[in-house]
């Protein structure tokens, strides 16, 4: 053995004891861990792959007979059992030009559209307008077109039919709407209208004989304003309560006051 010189005087003399490093024992049940947790990852990527954008539900139940992926959960997750939805909206774009929906801010409820060609909508009149996009999109949901409010206020435009279904494949087309007296025109690109996801209730229909009562009963167009009494005359006149009624009395009270002051007079 070769020692440096200027320290062999610190160790040659000495004897360096060699320990062994410690063993740390396997944990019993690390690879059946990592085998569950590779299953869980597969099982997954099969159910996104089978449910095709709809939502994939853990349930978060007590009852272990309805909760349906707990075979498949890694064992030491079981008794954690949480709730995960995947909701996606796809969009297939139709042409070269198309341009996807976009959320502009974080808090935005709408996806800006924009449509996909050149076009112009007379005064006072419709035009149909394409995107260029179909969508597909989660089931017990609708999709809302509507206008942005930037085009409503500035341009005096609307769009119209604005629902779309879930089992609706086709094309994407606004049905805009100038209210204005000039001429609109719009170019590719344009973003007037925006998309808004909105869950709905499709409930069966039974028919019936009666309904329950209410308060309000068959009270229609401006049947919550203001409550109006008609009252009868003897004679067969009407006139109308509330402010008039109110108004009536002032007229009334003052006429018998002048009656009584020249009376006394």
């Amino acid at each position: 053995m070769t020692a440096c010189p200027s320290c062999a005087k610190y160790y040659l003399h000495k004897v360096i004891s060699y320990k062994e490093p410690p063993l740390i024992p396997p944990y019993p049940k690390q690879e059946e861990i990592i085998q569950e947790l590779l299953d869980y990852t597969q099982h997954l990527q099969a159910s996104l792959n089978k449910q095709k954008g709809k939502s994939i539900m853990i349930h978060d139940t007590d009852d272990d007979e309805d909760f349906e992926d707990k075979e498949f959960m890694p064992s030491y997750l079981v008794k954690e059992k949480k709730e995960v939805t995947f909701n996606f909206l796809k969009v297939k774009k139709l042409t070269a030009t198309t341009k996807i929906p976009e959320r502009q801010t974080e808090g935005a409820a709408g996806y800006d559209l924009f449509i996909d060609q050149d076009i112009e909508i007379p005064a006072r009149d419709r035009r149909l307008a394409k995107i260029g996009i179909s969508i597909e999109f989660p089931e017990g949901h609708y999709a809302r077109v509507t206008a942005r409010s930037g085009a409503a206020i500035h341009l005096k435009m609307d769009i119209g039919a604005g629902v779309i279904d879930a089992d609706y494949r086709g094309e994407i087309q606004l049905l805009v709407i100038n209210h204005s007296n000039n001429a609109i025109s719009l170019e590719a690109g344009d973003s007037i209208a925006q998309l808004i996801m909105e869950k709905i209730i499709t409930p069966q229909i039974e028919e019936v004989d009666f309904l329950s009562a209410t308060t309000r009963g068959e009270g229609s167009f401006g049947s919550t304003d203001t409550k109006k009494e008609m009252v009868q005359w003897k004679d067969g006149e009407e006139f109308v309560s509330g402010k008039n009624q109110n108004m009536i009395s002032e007229v009334l009270k003052e006429f018998v006051r002048m009656q009584v002051a020249s009376f006394l007079l």
